[in-house]
Parts: structure tokens; sequence; C-alpha cells
């Protein structure tokens, strides 16, 4: 390790530069592709989910049924009104003009909470943590196709931050509340975060107010839909989805091997687990919990490429560790490795998963760096003292 710090201290600049160059082309030719498609393309994958979306959400509040009518109209309810502001109220052109406006915007907006909490010093640094929102094959697949994540990563992390760093009145849960609330539109992309709402210490209230909100959600969605109770609740559990078209997933993983009767086990059991673990460690550095969460709500279920984006939240994490190693040892030179490796992983060619040969050789290679830093970062929590893995942002981050 001795000798790492070394060829860093030497060599640190050039591949910082270097990197900053690959993914600010990246981040041009990705964005550059894919906004114009999510506005304007037809007949191709432009805006593809966001129309299933757009159509289910007026179908919704028309009264006419989703469930069983409409694909992947296999959300629940409350899903259904988190749309609407995006969805519910306009025609299918300018809603793609609009999803196109507030996705760049919620990427600007993760930028700076990650840059801050990075605690990004020099120039290089701040310019590379800022353009991750932009550059990855993920944030580019889930702006082409209209998916929620780059709505939802900045609500996320700025709302369980402020849990952690607010001052615990009123206006502070209200507004955590708020800034969470919206994110539980996809359950399968957030749902496990949910235990560090849960278990942050000392505090009821904001898990009180989310639930409350969504079981609101949920009975004002329920008066469109004039078919049975029963149907109307579960409706949006519907066939188990093709797994084996995502990739990195102990779903996939367990059907592969012929165990497809223990994905649903093996699920819960690894929720199950997040519980307990996050419990345990309620008062670590709430950036390793949500590293942890990211890796454990990516790997726990069916996940295809737009979703990956949810490593950048462990990366933010590896970086911050890197940068202020709580002890004299190699824990931050263990922390810079794997954030390097998963910086990779995340800007690799997005067609390269969809070839037999290179996909599986990608799938394989994302799977032991993100496990790697799973087993990292959970070592690394019982290490830690709150907030002792970097200085905290002197502000909070919903004020971004």
């Amino acid at each position: 390790m001795t000798e790492l710090r070394g060829w860093w201290l030497r060599h640190g600049r050039a591949v910082l530069l270097l990197a900053v160059a690959s993914m600010a082309v990246a981040a041009v030719w990705r964005i550059g592709n894919e906004l114009p498609a999510l506005i304007l393309e037809t007949g191709g994958y432009g805006a593809f989910d966001l129309q299933l979306w757009h159509r289910g959400v007026q179908r919704w509040f028309a009264g006419l049924a989703v469930y069983g009518e409409v694909e992947r109209g296999d959300y629940p309810p409350a899903s259904y009104v988190l749309l609407w502001p995006l969805l519910g109220w306009l025609e299918l052109a300018p809603a793609r003009l609009l999803w196109a406006i507030t996705a760049l915007g919620a990427l600007a907006w993760f930028a700076v909470i990650a840059v801050r909490e990075s605690t990004a010093s020099t120039r290089l640094q701040v310019i590379m943590i800022g353009l991750l929102p932009f550059s990855t094959y993920g944030t580019a697949a889930a702006l082409r196709l209209g998916q929620i994540g780059n709505h939802v990563l900045p609500l996320l992390a700025a709302g369980l931050l402020l849990l952690y760093r607010g001052r615990g009145r009123w206006r502070d849960d209200l507004l955590a509340a708020a800034l969470l609330l919206p994110v539980l539109v996809k359950p399968t992309l957030t749902a496990a975060f949910f235990w560090i709402v849960c278990f942050v210490p000392g505090r009821i209230r904001p898990i009180a107010l989310i639930t409350s909100g969504y079981l609101a959600l949920t009975l004002f969605a329920l008066r469109f839909q004039p078919v049975p109770l029963a149907e109307r609740l579960f409706g949006w559990v519907g066939e188990p989805p093709q797994v084996l078209q995502g990739h990195a997933n102990i779903q996939k993983w367990l059907a592969l091997v012929g165990l497809e009767a223990w994905m649903m086990p093996a699920t819960v059991a690894l929720l199950a687990a997040l519980a307990i673990w996050v419990y345990r460690h309620r008062t670590a550095d709430p950036w390793i919990l949500i590293g942890v969460s990211a890796l454990v709500a990516r790997l726990f279920i069916h996940h295809r490429l737009y979703d990956d984006m949810l490593i950048l939240l462990p990366m933010i994490t590896l970086f911050r560790i890197a940068r202020h190693g709580a002890r004299p040892d190699d824990s931050d030179v263990r922390a810079g490795l794997l954030f390097a490796a998963a910086w990779i992983t995340v800007h690799a060619p997005a067609r390269w998963l969809q070839s037999p040969l290179s996909g599986a050789l990608l799938e394989a290679v994302q799977s032991v760096v993100w496990i790697a830093a799973l087993g990292f970062l959970v070592r690394r929590a019982r290490e830690s003292a709150r907030g002792s893995a970097a200085p905290e942002a002197a502000q909070s981050p919903a004020a971004a």
C-alpha cells in the first residue's frame, strides 16, 4: 500500500486529468444522444418507459383499468399519484419535454450534492465528481427511456442526510418527508433505504410522517379505480419480471442455476439482513449506511442497466473514505481502489451488456467489484463513529 501511495503522489494528477477528459467526452456524447431521443424519437426506445407510464397515469385518473391492460403497469396505486405532476396533466409531447427538463435539473442538483458530500477539494476532483451523474451509462439509459431514477437520486440523498443532520424540528421532519415520500414511486429502487429512516437514532416522527403520507396517497389513488378493493390494492403484483434480461443481481444468479423458487426468499432474506445491520450500525456515518443500502438495493432484486445509477451513492462514500481515512492505515487506499474499480464498471459502454460474451464478462466484473465494495463498507461501519469518514457539510443538502 505504501508503494501505491507513492505511485499516486507521482501520477495522480495525470490520472485525474485523463478521467475528467474521458468523462467530459462521455457526458457530451451520452447526454447529446439520449436527450433528443427522450424528447423527439418515435418508433425506437426514446421515452419508451415514459410513454407507458404516461398512458398508465392517464388511464388511472380516467377511471380505466391499468393492471393487466398497460405494459409495465405493475406499480402500487400511490405511484400513479406521485407521477401525476409530471405526466397526468399534459399530452405526451409536452410531458416528454417536462420530463427532460426536470431530469436534467435533478442530475445537476445531485452533482452539487455529490461534490459537497464527497469533500472533493482540488479543481480536478470537483470536476470529476460533478461529472459523475452525467457521464455514466446508467443515467444515460434512464434519460433515454424516461426512467425515474434520475429524479429520485437527489431527493433520496438530500432527505436521508437531512434526517441525520437536521435539528429534529417539525420543519426538518416535514421537509425530509416531503423529499423522501416521492422516491417511493419505484419501490424496487428505493425501498431498501427506508431501514435508515426507520432506525434514525431516537426518532419516530419521520417514519410516521412518511408512512401516513404514503397511506393517504394510496387511499386517494384508489378512488379513481372502479374495481374491487383487492384488485385495486394488489393488482400491481403481477407476473415475475424477466430476470434474465437484467444483470448482476441475486435473482438472476439463482435463475441461472435453476433455483427460481428461491428468488423471493433470498430477496426477503437480504432485505431482512440489511434491516438488522442498519439497526446495529444506526449511529455510523450516514454515508456508510447509504452506501451499503444502495449496494443491497442494486443486488437484492431484478434490475436493468438504467438502475445502475444506484452505484453512484456508494462511490461517493468510497471517495469520502479515500480522502479522510479515520486511522493511519491502508483503509483510504483500499477505498480509493474500490472507487476506481466502481468508476470503470459504470463508465463501460452500455452496448457491452447487450452482447453475450462482453455482457457476461462485464457482469462478472461488476458483481465482484460491487460485492467487494459492500464487504468493505460493512466492515468499515464497525470502525466508524457517526460522521467519522469525513467532515459533515456545512449546510443541509436539501437547500442545494
